[in-house]
């Protein structure tokens, strides 16, 4: 599956990324770069391949441990490329072309930008959800808060009426979902 996304960073030059399942003949003079790679056997589980336009192509070779492989997802901002998977969140900065890799609890579940929510206040970032918990992140990867626990087998959010996150968390699997309201600003429950 591939999925390329178009944004313009801050030096008015075109950057994509997309998820690259098996096919890398086109990113062959990319930079290559291995990810969570822990022993020296096995093939990456996934690729992402980003093309910055000023600072050159990169391709992610993603290991991660088979059972976690659920959902991915990625997100382009002006300064940076987010993308999840497995169990962890990368944060590519496009300008000093590093990686900072967050590992989640469990699974990596969702991004989610401010557009995504159709939410039209100040820009909260990213908000990343995983299999328990939901994470509020700058496009670099600093945390800005962890909520409670939310469920044991997925977290979704389905809007923000500001200052509340209107979110749900899987309890009792299959279909046990109970909603929660989280604040945008602490990341605490919402009464």
């Amino acid at each position: 599956m591939h999925a390329a996304l178009p944004f313009a960073n801050n030096q008015e030059k075109m950057t994509t990324a997309e998820f690259i399942e098996t096919n890398t003949e086109e990113w062959l003079t990319a930079e290559r770069v291995v990810v969570n790679k822990t022993t020296t056997l096995g093939s990456p589980d996934m690729y992402v391949g980003i093309d910055t336009g000023s600072s050159g192509k990169f391709l992610f070779e993603i290991h991660t441990f088979e059972e976690c492989i659920c959902f991915k997802s990625i997100k382009l901002f002006p300064d940076s490329v987010v993308f999840g998977f497995g169990e962890h969140v990368h944060f590519f900065n496009i300008s000093s072309t590093s990686l900072k890799t967050v590992k989640v609890d469990t699974y990596f579940g969702y991004l989610y930008t401010p557009e995504d929510l159709e939410y039209d206040g100040e820009d909260f970032g990213v908000l990343v959800a995983s299999a328990e918990f939901l994470h509020r992140f700058t496009p670099l990867g600093s945390e800005v808060w962890k909520s409670a626990r939310l469920g044991i087998d997925g977290v979704t959010v389905s809007k923000i009426t500001y200052p509340c996150i209107e979110a749900s968390g899987e309890w009792d699997p299959p279909g046990g979902w109970k909603d929660v309201k989280i604040n945008l600003e602490t990341g605490l429950n919402a009464i």
